[in-house]
């Protein structure tokens, strides 16, 4: 079970200082205190609808031009603290998150952090969901977390990544890769279409205080029924 107390001490973990100071030049105080005004509400209440998209490597996938840089996984400290200085999670969390099998992907331009993302195989995080992991085949891998640092916005770096990522996995025998995306991003949409993602399911999840709940539909074959069977188990209230 997890509390309402809980998710807002998640809320103060997943800013840390680094990322509040950040936040603090960027949006200013009354920027920032907005911000964390908000996700402390939705610590409270939460409604949102997303979908479950799923690209097959093996199949005439779409290309797109490569991303200028890096592309290194963040295995060294180092590495891994420039992955950070972009990265949605804390440093805290990240780690459990690469402790657990996930790895971490950051594109470097100039050495500068540009561009990170996830992969997970076996089980990933459901971000939306604290606490709940999703397992899959071995023959899939969940993308997560994708992230273009603001001074490099605008340049497409998510496909060029993407691409380069996912031919390294077809030659690994990978045999797809799922991500889920915010119905309310749209600009994550149409990113993962261009690359070749289509829809397999999609997911409403409700949270009231301690009880949450979530609806799941298959969109098509492929991983969209092993989505909704994994997480058939949220689909009635609990705490």
């Amino acid at each position: 079970m997890t509390t309402v107390r809980e998710r807002l001490s998640g809320v103060v973990d997943r800013f840390g200082m680094g990322r509040l100071t950040t936040a603090v030049d960027r949006h200013g105080i009354l920027g920032t205190a907005r911000a964390a005004a908000h996700m402390v509400r939705d610590a409270a209440h939460q409604d949102e609808t997303s979908t479950w998209f799923e690209v097959l490597l093996d199949q005439n996938r779409p290309r797109v031009a490569a991303a200028q840089g890096d592309l290194v996984l963040a295995a060294d400290d180092d590495t891994f603290e420039l992955f950070n200085a972009i990265g949605s999670q804390s440093a805290g969390v990240a780690r459990d998150r690469r402790s657990a099998g996930g790895e971490p992907w950051v594109l470097l331009v100039d050495g500068k952090p540009a561009f990170c993302c996830w992969l997970y195989a076996g089980r990933s995080p459901i971000n939306s969901m604290a606490g709940e992991w999703l397992h899959l085949p071995p023959a899939v891998r969940t993308l997560e977390d994708s992230i273009t640092a603001p001074d490099f916005r605008g340049r497409g770096l998510a496909g060029g990544v993407w691409m380069a990522l996912f031919d390294d996995l077809e030659r690994q025998g990978v045999r797809s890769v799922v991500t889920n995306v915010l119905d309310t991003n749209v600009p994550s949409t149409k990113a993962v279409l261009k690359v070749g993602f289509a829809p397999v399911a999609s997911m409403r999840y409700v949270r009231v205080g301690p009880w949450s709940r979530q609806y799941l539909t298959p969109l098509a074959a492929g991983s969209g029924p092993a989505i909704v069977a994994d997480l058939h188990h949220r689909t009635h209230w609990r705490r």
